[in-house]
């Protein structure tokens, strides 16, 4: 599988709260091939997500940098 990892390295205050590993991978649609924003290993069957003492601030403010920076992915 072709994958694109991209890690953010979320701060808050300027000290680092979390990361979170992500994967842009090209998936065949019915539509043709998209490009899907991802946890890498998503197929494991485990739950994966923000690493750190506050998953939740990390998620919400790695979704805001996502949302706010230009993208190469079709999904998330």
């Amino acid at each position: 599988m072709d994958q694109q990892l991209r890690v953010l390295v979320i701060s808050s205050g300027g000290a680092p709260i979390g990361i979170l590993p992500l994967t842009v991978v090209r998936e065949k649609t019915r539509v043709g091939m998209v490009r899907v924003l991802t946890y890498p290993l998503r197929d494991w069957g485990t739950f994966f997500g923000p690493i750190g003492p506050n998953p939740t601030a990390t998620l919400t403010l790695a979704m805001k940098h996502i949302r706010e920076t230009p993208r190469d992915w079709d999904l998330l």
